[in-house]
């Protein structure tokens, strides 16, 4: 999710005017942005919080000069993964902004894009999109809106509308968005380039990164051009990344690394090892390491990852990141034990903390897998995979797609325990969820066309079968079964042949006569 905090202050800035006698606010406020702007988020947090003591201590808790650093002191919060604190900032800061006699149709603009915000910090999406439809709306009635909301608006929404699949609408917002941006701060200002980022992710997460390239590419120029070359500062990371992960979908994985690690480097450089979005770096480093095989590699990351987070982050979502994927690095070299003990830590965290909450269903679908790979915790498997689907389901927005793969991980539970009149079913309900989501294309939509192809032929739906497999194909189990069966077809007709001729010889032999030799004179 794509955040800035420049058209808060600039709006905040414009709403509440500073006097020229509060030269010491205005300079830790300069000190918090300029921390900010180089991404080391803690010393502006910090920051932040002398500003909004001074203010509180100079004109009262309820002053409208609370509202710009208590809005820094959220960012700052969310960059570090401690939501709680982020909401409560921002609540407060919203409540101020609300009771000002200040207040316009912009800062209920501005209180709408923080609501909204909040929303989808916690998976709201529905009222995510809720809130800034109508910030959309206000700011359109406006006869000459601000152009930095005019554009965090635009991208705001359609970065929603983005995570709840809603693809259509997004396009045509990012592109006004664009229009704005490159009109009134020029085609290689900062804006425009987090608007041609947004369109990228827009493209990649409709799997379309030949047409997300080219944004980015564009995006990381300016950056690169705005940016020191001796040190790149953490936008031209963002951009890195993302693009990165754009090339990883093109299945050019050494590209993809190299950039990775160009933003690591940079990551490192700028914040330190021991940050959250360092961490979350050396993570998506991991998995395109995976991605090419290099399993050992991929686990020394996900290691390295979840060290830092223990240390400096602990009972965090970040942490909870990195268990995650040290327990999917560890599943695929099929050291089920180790993995089930990470799925266990990460389920336990979840459960504990509210900000690893939406991350519940995917440790109980991973761990259900993976006992159900251990003979002696089988029988555990059915009860987090029975969970997960049901949290799944319940999630603002649904979430068919993994409801769906998570009733195949419970269908093949069921097919190792012999039990196809349970499995049969739902694949029957998953195979059309995933074609939907994924397409015909992908293995695991394949993988599980195949399996009930397998199940409708052991129930004597062999017309069905055939369906299926004209559509999936033949599993390798089918393959395999139907080799053996021309082997011993062939085995069994080359005997037949042998003792058929065998047979022939015999009884001609007893219709011939007797051999004799003639009898001399």
């Amino acid at each position: 999710m794509e955040r800035t905090l420049v058209a808060f202050i600039a709006l905040c800035s414009a709403l509440f005017p500073l006097g020229a006698e509060e030269s010491e606010f205005d300079r830790l406020e300069h000190q918090t942005l300029a921390l900010m702007g180089a991404g080391q988020w803690e010393e502006a947090g910090q920051m932040a919080q002398q500003a909004g003591a001074l203010a509180e201590a100079t004109y009262g808790k309820d002053d409208s000069r609370l509202v710009r650093p208590l809005l820094c002191l959220a960012r700052s919060y969310f960059e570090q993964r401690q939501y709680d604190r982020a909401e409560r900032a921002g609540q407060r800061a919203l409540a101020i902004a609300e009771r000002s006699p200040k207040a316009s149709s912009t800062t209920t603009v501005m209180v709408l894009v923080y609501r909204g915000r909040l929303h989808r910090w916690h998976d709201e999406y529905g009222k995510a999109e809720e809130e800034l439809r109508q910030a959309f709306d206000l700011l359109q009635a406006q006869p000459s809106p601000d152009d930095r909301w005019a554009i965090r608006v635009r991208l705001d929404l359609a970065t929603a509308l983005r995570e709840i699949g809603k693809f259509h609408e997004p396009k045509a917002l990012i592109g006004r968005a664009l229009e704005v941006a490159e009109r009134a701060f020029g085609p290689s200002s900062g804006q425009a380039a987090e608007a041609l980022t947004a369109l990228g992710l827009l493209e990649m997460a409709q799997r379309n990164p030949d047409l997300a390239e080219p944004s980015l590419r564009r995006a990381l120029a300016i950056r690169e051009a705005a940016s020191s070359a001796s040190s790149p500062s953490p936008p031209v990371a963002n951009v890195l990344e993302t693009l990165g992960g754009c090339c990883a979908q093109q299945n050019r994985l050494e590209e993809a690394e190299v950039l990775c690690r160009r933003a690591l480097a940079i990551r490192e450089e700028s914040l330190g090892t021991a940050h959250v979005v360092t961490v979350r770096t050396i993570c998506e480093l991991g998995s395109i390491c995976s991605m090419q095989g290099k399993h050992e590699e991929a686990e020394q990351l996900y290691r390295q990852g979840l060290v830092i987070c223990e240390k400096s982050f602990p009972d965090s979502e970040p942490m909870a990141d990195c268990l995650g994927r040290l327990g999917e690095a560890l599943y695929t070299q099929r050291r089920y034990e180790e993995a089930a003990s990470l799925f266990e830590r990460g389920r336990t965290l979840c459960e504990n903390q509210p900000s690893c909450t939406p991350m519940l269903p995917y440790f109980l679908r991973y761990l259900g897998g993976t006992y159900a790979w251990l003979p002696d915790r089988r029988g555990e498997a059915e009860t987090p995979l029975r969970r997960a689907i049901q949290l799944y389901g319940n999630t603002e927005p649904p979430q068919p797609l993994e409801v769906a793969r998570t009733k195949c991980v419970l269908a093949r539970l069921y097919t190792t325990l012999h039990q196809d009149d349970r499995s049969l079913p739902l694949y029957e309900e998953a195979v059309p969820a995933l074609e939907e989501g994924l397409g015909s294309g992908p293995w695991e939509v394949i993988s599980a066309g195949q399996s009930l192809a397998d199940l409708h032929h052991r129930a004597g739906r062999h017309r069905e079968a055939r369906e299926l497999e004209k559509r999936f194909g033949v599993s390798p189990q089918t393959q395999q079964h139907r080799q053996q069966a021309r082997i011993w077809t062939a085995v069994a007709s080359g005997l037949l042949l042998l003792l058929g001729i065998g047979g022939y010889l015999a009884r001609r032999r007893q219709r011939q006569p007797a051999f004799s030799l003639p009898v001399a004179s």
